[in-house]
C-alpha cells in the first residue's frame, strides 16, 4: 500500500513539474519576435537583407492602407491597437499613404512616357529614366512618407517602425506561401498556349485607351491585340482577352491593350522552355511576376527591367471601370486571379 502512494505521489509530481516547464517554454516562445524571413534566391539574383527591411527605400504604406484585402485590413487593425491610434490618427496616416501613393503614381506616369517611346532602345530608355531623376525622386518620396509620420506619431514612432519590420516579414512569407500553394493550373487543363492557367498577382489602376481594358507585361500581347506589325509567330492569333476574379466578383474577355504595369518583356505565365518561351527573368518560378520578385524580395535589386525602383508588387493593371467591375474604388488595389487561358 505505501509503496502504490509513494508511486503515486512520483508521478503527480512529475507531471506538476512536466506542465510547468511547458507554461515556461510557452511563455518564452510568446515573449521572443517574431523571425525575420529568410532571404529569397531565385537562380543568381539573391534578395538581401534589405528586402527585411523597405521602410525608406519603397512606399510600403500605401500597400499596406489602400490594398483591398482581408489579410492586410485585419494586419491595419492590429497597427491601430498596437500604437492605440485614433480615428484622427488613423485618418491623418491614411492621408500620408494617399499622398505617398499619387506621389508614387505620377513620378511613374512621366517616367512611363519614356518607356513607351517605341523608337528608344532599351538602354536609352534606362538613361532617360535616370536622367529625370526616377529613382531619387522615389527615394524622396518615401523620405517624405516617414517625416510625415515621425511628426504623427512623436515618441511611438520607435514602436511603430518595429512593427512594419515585423509586419513586412510577416506579409511576404503569406504571399510567398499563397504563391506556393497554387496547384493543379497548369496549361493542360486549361490552355493549348500559356504555361499555367491561372494566378493570384497583385493588380493596380491605370487610364487606358478604353474604359474596359487591363495591361500585362507583354508588350506583344499588347502590338497583337493592336493590330501593330513586328510580332513573333506565337503572337498571330489575336484578340488576346483574359478572365479576372476577385471572389465574389469576376470579368470576362477583357481585352489586353496595355502593356505593364512595370516591365514590358515579362510574359510570367509562360515557361523559361515552352514553346512561346519566357523572354526575360527567366530564373523566377513560373507565374511570378518580377515586380512582385523586386518589391518583396529585392530582386534585380528592387527594379524593373528600365531600372526603375518597384513600387508596389503588381502583375496586372486595370482600368477603374474594370477594376469597379471587381469591387474596388478609386486608388484601391488587391490581390486578384487573372486567367491566361487565351494567352500564347
Amino acid at each position: 500500500m505505501k509503496r502504490w502512494l509513494a508511486t503515486l505521489v512520483i508521478v503527480i509530481v512529475a507531471t506538476i513539474l512536466f506542465v510547468a516547464l511547458i507554461a515556461v517554454a510557452a511563455a518564452k516562445q510568446q515573449a521572443q519576435p517574431a523571425q525575420e524571413a529568410t532571404p529569397v534566391t531565385y537562380g543568381t539574383t539573391t534578395g538581401d537583407s534589405a528586402s527585411l527591411d523597405p521602410w525608406i527605400t519603397k512606399p510600403v504604406l500605401s500597400y499596406l492602407l489602400f490594398t483591398k484585402d482581408s489579410k492586410l485590413e485585419s494586419d491595419v487593425m492590429d497597427l491601430a491597437g498596437f500604437l492605440s491610434l485614433t480615428e484622427g490618427e488613423m485618418s491623418s496616416l491614411r492621408k500620408i499613404a494617399e499622398d505617398e501613393l499619387l506621389s508614387a503614381n505620377a513620378v511613374k506616369a512621366e517616367s512611363a512616357r519614356v518607356v513607351e517611346n517605341n523608337t528608344l532602345t532599351l538602354e536609352e530608355k534606362q538613361r532617360q529614366i535616370q536622367a529625370i531623376g526616377y529613382n531619387s525622386r522615389v527615394n524622396q518620396i518615401a523620405q517624405d512618407t516617414d517625416v510625415a509620420v515621425r511628426n504623427l506619431l512623436g515618441s511611438r514612432y520607435p514602436k511603430f517602425r518595429s512593427w512594419i519590420r515585423h509586419w513586412w516579414n510577416g506579409e511576404r512569407a503569406f504571399r510567398a506561401g499563397r504563391f506556393n500553394s497554387q496547384h493543379g493550373n497548369t496549361s493542360g487543363d486549361f490552355s493549348a498556349q500559356a504555361d499555367i492557367g491561372y494566378r493570384l498577382v497583385y493588380a493596380t489602376q491605370y487610364n487606358g485607351y478604353t474604359k474596359n481594358e487591363i495591361a500585362l507585361p507583354d508588350k506583344y500581347v499588347k502590338w497583337a491585340n493592336l493590330g501593330w506589325c513586328g510580332c513573333p509567330s506565337a503572337y498571330n492569333y489575336p484578340p488576346y482577352t483574359s478572365i479576372l476574379v476577385r471572389n465574389p466578383y469576376s470579368v470576362f474577355d477583357v481585352l489586353i491593350k496595355e502593356v505593364g504595369p512595370w516591365n514590358e518583356n515579362d510574359n510570367y505565365w509562360d515557361s523559361s522552355t515552352g514553346s512561346n518561351p519566357r523572354r526575360k527573368f527567366t530564373n523566377l518560378p513560373l507565374g511570378k511576376p518580377e515586380a512582385e520578385a523586386a518589391y518583396f524580395d529585392n530582386y534585380n535589386n528592387g527594379k524593373d527591367e528600365f531600372g526603375r525602383i518597384v513600387t508596389n508588387p503588381a502583375g496586372v493593371d486595370l482600368t477603374p471601370t474594370v477594376a469597379g467591375q471587381l469591387g474596388l474604388g478609386y486608388l484601391e488595389n488587391s490581390w486578384i486571379y487573372v486567367y491566361y487561358n487565351d494567352l500564347p
